[in-house]
């Protein structure tokens, strides 16, 4: 895990209960572990050829790890919160090519020892307003800004190339926070955005990002919890494109003040 301590203890995703024992907290700061299966397909072109769609789990060797996720969000009046999120996930994996592929302009052959990185950073800056508050549940609307930062590495003994893509997202979405039990909470958050694809195909995308997570309240200011969370991306640029689907399950706590 590359991310610094001090970068981490921001705090991890951020999803607060709709309990009135928490109604007046001014600070929810939350750390966690996110263990997701990946999808990654990515595809540069360079150099006046095209780009090969990559599978960096069948052609380049991924496999799953485990990342840390960080947030915190700040009460600044009764129903309206400013939240913050970190999320840094990068793979690193190496395989023997079953075919050839071309990227960036370079053409690596069947047959070649090849490394890969991919390398995702997202951080994200937001609103929530609880237009509903209720005594034993809650729903908000959610207006982030979440900057993405993706970098793609291919080498082999003859060649490394490198791809960069940083991509500020707006994205909009709701959630709903309810109290089923005097000490457990149960949070659903959507967040999204769409660029329908052009009719040349040189830029489009999407942006999909669900979580549900319980919290049992250990005590009025420390909880544990545990959920899901699916992240769904599609970039297509005049250059590149990648498709990215994270999806698994979160542990973590979270710290009230």
């Amino acid at each position: 895990m590359t991310p610094p301590i001090k970068t981490l203890s921001l705090a991890a995703l951020l999803m607060l209960s709709g309990s009135r024992a928490h109604a007046q907290d001014r600070i929810e700061a939350s750390l966690g572990i996110w263990s997701p299966h990946a999808d990654i397909v990515v595809a540069s072109d360079g150099g006046g050829l095209s780009g090969t769609s990559i599978d960096l789990r069948q052609d380049a060797g991924l496999t799953d790890g485990h990342f840390p996720a960080a947030a915190l969000a700040l009460r600044v009046a009764a129903r309206h919160k400013v939240r913050f999120e970190y999320l840094p996930i990068v793979y690193e994996s190496s395989a023997m090519l079953t075919r050839d592929v071309t990227f960036t302009g370079v053409t690596y052959p069947r047959g070649a020892a090849i490394g890969s990185t991919f390398d995702w950073k997202s951080y994200a800056a937001g609103y929530e307003y609880d237009f509903l508050v209720k005594p034993r549940w809650a729903a908000g609307l959610i207006i982030e800004v979440r900057q993405t930062d993706i970098q793609e590495r291919l080498s082999s003994a003859s060649a490394t190339q490198v791809r960069r893509t940083r991509v500020p997202v707006p994205v909009v979405g709701g959630t709903v926070r309810v109290d089923p039990a005097e000490h457990f909470s149960l949070s659903v958050e959507l967040t999204g955005f769409k660029v329908p694809n052009s009719a040349d195909r040189h830029y489009g995308g999407h942006y999909a990002d669900l979580k549900v997570l319980g919290t049992i309240h250990v005590t009025s200011h420390v909880g544990a919890q545990a959920g899901y969370r699916l992240v769904d991306i599609g970039h297509l640029g005049e250059l590149d494109s990648a498709t990215l689907t994270l999806r698994g399950v979160y542990f973590g706590a979270v710290v009230r003040r």
